[in-house]
C-alpha cells in the first residue's frame, strides 16, 4: 500500500501554541495511508516517512486538558527513519507544539508493522 505525500520534507505550516502562532517546517515526508481511516478523526491514517532507515512506530497526538494532564487525540505514524530523522521529528514535533502534548511513542519492526497497526486503529 502506497503512502501518499502531501506535504513534502520542508513543507511549512503554522502551528498554534499556547504561546501564539509558530511557522515551522516539516522535517520529512508527511502523507497519508491510502484506504486506512483513522477513526478517531475519520481521515486517512497520518504518516511521516523517512529515507529509508531501520525506524517505524507511532505516538498518540493530543491536547494539554487544563489540569495538567492530556487528552488523546489522534494517533500518527513513522516509518523508514534514520536515527538522526527520528530524533528529529520527536525533537520537532515537541517544538512545534506545546510541551506535553504527545505520548505513546511505540517502535515497530517494520513497514508491514506499520501498516498492521493503522489496520489495527481503524
Amino acid at each position: 500500500m502506497p503512502f501518499v505525500i502531501d506535504r513534502p520534507k520542508g513543507y511549512r505550516k503554522v502551528f498554534q501554541t499556547a504561546h501564539g502562532s509558530m511557522e515551522q517546517a516539516y522535517p520529512l515526508d508527511y502523507g497519508y495511508a491510502r484506504g486506512i481511516i483513522n477513526p478517531q478523526d475519520g481521515m486517512e491514517a497520518d504518516v511521516f516517512v523517512g529515507s529509508g532507515g531501520p525506524i517505524h512506530g507511532r505516538f498518540m497526538k493530543g491536547q494539554p486538558d487544563g489540569r495538567g494532564g492530556f487528552r488523546p487525540d489522534e494517533y500518527k505514524w513513522f516509518t523508514g527513519l534514520t536515527g538522526e530523522e527520528y530524533t528529529r521529528l520527536y525533537a520537532w514535533w515537541h517544538n512545534a507544539h506545546d510541551e506535553g502534548v504527545t505520548w505513546d511513542w511505540v517502535l515497530l519492526d517494520s513497514r508491514e508493522d506499520v501498516l498492521a497497526d493503522m489496520r489495527r486503529a481503524a
